[in-house]
């Protein structure tokens, strides 16, 4: 029997605005895409780090070398209900991952994530 190989995910949700619960939600994220046998990248977990997203440069830093990881990954999966609730880094990651013929799934809620928050709408990305 061929075992199902994992895909690597890119999580694309907010960090800017409540940085700690929107910290907390990402790190739920990666571990619902874990548990949907995936295996997650949420670039905005590992850079705050050693970066300071309040200080631009150090944002725009970290928010590019997210982009070179995320031509690596083989689905870009955003969480937001709707088009408003984008950041300006959530943006460049669905542009990035567009222009590298990598497929956002939008709204993407597995059953992994029900209890983490209410359903969101299945919307579509304006393009």
């Amino acid at each position: 029997m061929k075992r199902k190989s994992r895909m690597k995910i890119f999580v694309c949700s907010p960090l800017r605005g409540d940085v700690a619960a929107n910290t907390a939600l990402a790190k739920q994220l990666c571990l619902a895409v874990i548990n949907e046998g995936h295996a997650p990248l949420a670039p905005h977990l590992h850079y705050v780090q050693f970066l300071n997203d309040m200080v631009d440069n150090e944002r725009l830093a970290g928010i590019s070398a997210g982009l070179a990881w995320l031509a690596q990954a083989d689905q870009l999966w955003v969480f937001a209900n709707d088009y408003d609730e984008y950041s300006e880094g959530m943006v460049a990651e669905i542009d990035h991952a567009l222009r590298c013929s990598i497929p956002p799934a939008i709204v993407y809620m597995p059953s992994a994530w029900a209890h983490l928050v209410p359903t969101p709408k299945q919307t579509s990305l304006p393009v």
